[in-house]
């Protein structure tokens, strides 16, 4: 995919019956992407989506891991394997992952709806300091451990964890903590 106009405010992209690479994207508003087939981004590319973020590959891959990735809003997915990086804080909206979750920001990671995740959940603050995780306000679903730690100078403050899963685990959490709370409703 390319040759998209600049200055776009609201972009939907519909590729029922195929894989789709985002190019760079500068977006003032929503972007909605469905995709039947695994999403990437280019290489080189750089999503900057000031609005909300939503994306269906149902049974597939989703993978916008590149820095410079800068979602201003609340991020859905709905995937198999999903893999999501910003450059600043990032917001969840619910979502529903097949496989594992893997998220890394340079700022706070907190969310605005249900996280259902069949495998393990990774959440990585890099290069912020006093950043906080907190996965606390919602019925969260982790089948697999939920690990949090930071990478490339970046520290953790505040951790909040929820998880309804009655195999609930924790992966691993980094030193220097401030406040920890840990909800394993059912475990």
């Amino acid at each position: 995919l390319g040759g998209l106009p600049g200055g776009l405010r609201n972009l939907t992209l519909s590729f029922d019956n195929a894989v789709l690479t985002l190019p760079t994207l500068s977006l003032s508003g929503d972007l909605t992407v469905t995709a039947g087939g695994a999403v990437t981004q280019a290489p080189a590319g750089t999503l900057a989506v000031t609005g909300t973020t939503t994306l269906a590959a149902v049974g597939f891959d989703i993978t916008l891991d590149n820095l410079g990735n800068d979602f201003g809003a609340a991020l859905a997915a709905t995937g198999n394997n999903v893999t999501l990086r910003d450059t600043n804080a990032l917001s969840l909206g619910a979502s529903t992952i097949g496989g594992d979750l893997a998220v890394s920001a340079g700022g706070h990671i907190t969310q605005s709806g249900a996280l259902a995740v069949s495998g393990a959940g990774s959440f990585t603050i890099d290069t912020a300091t006093d950043q906080d995780v907190l996965l606390g306000g919602f019925a969260n679903d982790f089948g697999g451990a939920v690990t949090v730690a930071t990478s490339n100078g970046g520290s953790v403050r505040d951790v909040a964890l929820r998880n309804v899963n009655a195999g609930a685990a924790l992966g691993g959490l980094p030193g220097g903590l401030r406040n920890l709370t840990l909800s394993f409703d059912n475990a």
